[in-house]
């Protein structure tokens, strides 16, 4: 009886080619997709505004930012060697933590060649964070005070917080992310708190010295320029103390430059305080009258119950002999026969003594009563305690407090131009820049 069915001639190895050419399919289709999503991703990215390696870079300014303000405490911006200072990133961040910024922003940035800048320039510091990344590179301006209204010594610029809201500043310049996790420039209105966006979007890799820009390098900016053909200047203001500095900080003179508006200087303000001295002397001195019975042509005073009797009146200063002036560190005391009387304090190299005018009285004796005594009121004296004080300004240190004045230019012949950035008609024909910028209206 023969098989109905034959097993040996279904196709297995057809089977199997089928189901190989149905994965490759769905593999160059999942690639297909991947093309066109990553496609869609960069039009996108662009047409934000922001390409995807400059967004990175941003990102990784900003972190970068946030730790040098934090760096730069109260201690470390005072005690600057120079008016310059240069440190590695590597300060800033330890290696795990660099390492997974880079990984976040998938960014290769060097943690040991990027750098940051401060400097010192008049009254305000520049601060230059130079972002290095393999061939790539990327940095960022910051104009700082120390007189701003933040969470760390140094503040933005334009952030100072003045005693009446009429002197704030029109506007406030800030760069930081938006919801949308996209780098913007923000400038807020202080009066009406309106707050207008820019996106960031080109850097310029060069900008003269004097031209401070708030975190940002494109052209949201004008820029004011001046030509002096011939000037005077105005009479400088008075001295105005800015407070107390490190005595070794270095200040603006009129040596630095050319025109000389601003002008600084150090002086040292002595500190005093007042020292009291004081010394308790013991002298001889007249208590009261008391009644004895006593000769009665003969003089008597009555000391520690014993009477004693004087050639003249004891009580009169012109009856003791002068002997000169004595000095001493110590109070000296009165006895019957000798007076000191307090002359001055001499203060040398921090030692004091006390200088006294001496007298003697030398003819005293225990009296002798082989008389006709009468009742007589005489003298009673004794031993009482007189407090010498004195008072003496004395030096107890100084500190160094840093003096500003300022002075005007005046004549005919002074030219403010305000135009863009970079200006080489301008520059080339004697104009500079004046440091002063707004933004684009």
């Amino acid at each position: 009886m023969s098989n109905k069915y034959n097993y040996n001639d279904f196709p297995i190895s057809k089977f199997f080619f089928k189901i190989i050419v149905v994965i490759l399919i769905g593999l160059i289709l999942a690639w297909v997709y991947n093309i066109f999503r990553n496609t869609n991703l960069e039009k996108k990215n662009k047409s934000n505004g922001i390409e995807t390696s400059e967004f990175a870079f941003s990102k990784t300014l900003i972190e970068i930012k946030k730790k040098a303000l934090n760096y730069y405490d109260e201690f470390k911006v005072i005690n600057m060697s120079k008016n310059q200072e240069k440190i590695s990133v590597n300060k800033l961040f330890s290696k795990n933590e660099f390492h997974k910024l880079n990984v976040k922003n998938n960014l290769t940035c060097s943690l040991d060649k990027s750098y940051v800048i401060l400097t010192k320039k008049d009254s305000e510091y520049q601060m230059k964070i130079y972002l290095i990344c393999g061939e790539q590179s990327d940095y960022l301006n910051l104009r700082l005070t120390t007189e701003g209204n933040c969470d760390t010594y140094l503040c933005f610029a334009n952030e100072k917080e003045n005693d009446a809201d009429t002197d704030k500043p029109n506007t406030e310049i800030v760069m930081e992310l938006d919801d949308d996790n996209n780098v913007v420039i923000k400038e807020i209105d202080n009066k009406t708190k309106n707050v207008t966006k820019y996106k960031k979007n080109t850097y310029k890799k060069s900008i003269p010295d004097g031209i401070e820009i708030i975190d940002t390098t494109n052209d949201l900016y004008i820029y004011e320029y001046v030509k002096i053909n011939s000037f005077n200047y105005s009479n400088w203001s008075t001295w105005t103390d800015l407070g107390e500095i490190s005595c070794n900080s270095k200040i603006n003179t009129c040596n630095q430059r050319s025109i000389c508006l601003t002008e600084e200087k150090i002086d040292k303000v002595f500190n005093n305080k007042t020292i009291k001295y004081a010394m308790n002397q013991i002298i001889m001195q007249k208590e009261d009258m008391i009644n004895e019975k006593v000769c009665a042509n003969t003089n008597y005073i009555s000391f520690n119950g014993t009477l004693y009797q004087t050639v003249n009146d004891y009580s009169n200063l012109n009856n003791w002999q002068y002997q000169g002036q004595v000095t001493s560190t110590n109070s000296l005391k009165d006895d019957l026969t000798t007076k000191y009387i307090y002359n001055r304090i001499n203060y040398n190299n921090g030692y004091v003594s006390y200088t006294f005018d001496k007298y003697i009285y030398p003819n005293i004796s225990i009296a002798n009563l082989n008389c006709q005594t009468i009742s007589k009121q005489i003298d009673r004296y004794s031993y009482q305690s007189k407090e010498i004080t004195n008072y003496k300004e004395v030096a107890a240190g100084f500190s160094c407090h840093r003096y500003m004045r300022n002075r005007n230019l005046i004549g005919n012949s002074i030219i403010y131009v305000w135009s863009n950035y970079n200006n080489n008609y301008l520059l080339s024909n004697g104009y500079v820049y004046t440091g002063k910028k707004e933004l684009k209206r």
